[in-house]
Order: C-alpha cells, then sequence, then structure tokens
C-alpha cells in the first residue's frame, strides 16, 4: 500500500489574470471558506505559499478577521512561511 499527502495551499497571484479589485474578491471568499474549515477541522492545514501579501490584502478589507487569522497561525493550523 502507498501512501501519499495533500498539501492544502494557493499561491496567490494578485493581478495575473484578472484587475487586482476582482482578485481582492475572490481572495476573501478563499480565506473565509479556509476559515470555515479550519474552524470544523482542528487538524486541517493550509499553506499560504509564504505569501503574507496575501493577508494584508484580506486584512484591508476584513480587519475583523484579524484575531482569528492570528489564533490559526498560532496553533499551526494556517502556515504563512517558508
Amino acid at each position: 500500500m502507498k501512501t501519499f499527502c495533500v498539501i492544502s495551499h494557493t499561491h496567490w497571484d494578485r493581478e495575473w489574470y484578472m484587475p487586482l479589485e476582482l482578485m481582492r474578491l475572490r481572495l476573501i471568499d478563499l480565506i473565509d471558506h479556509c476559515l470555515d474549515v479550519l474552524r470544523d477541522n482542528p487538524s486541517y492545514i493550509f499553506h499560504l505559499d509564504a505569501q503574507t501579501v496575501v493577508l494584508e490584502d484580506y486584512l484591508s478589507v476584513c480587519p475583523d478577521k484579524r484575531c482569528v487569522l492570528e489564533s490559526y497561525i498560532q496553533r499551526g493550523q494556517l502556515v504563512i512561511g517558508p
């Protein structure tokens, strides 16, 4: 039997194929969904591919979520560094 690992992650391109503001709307949906999954599954881990600008963009629109993000980062459920 083989074992494989799935690494839940994103590499976010802010303005690759859509303008920044449209991508930011998609980012909010992504992070909100991710926070729901992290809340409902304490063993789940999501990796942001060392892109802290993602958090800056998200918090510029949703500053009220800072404490929630920080708690998942501190618990190791939301990985922000290499």
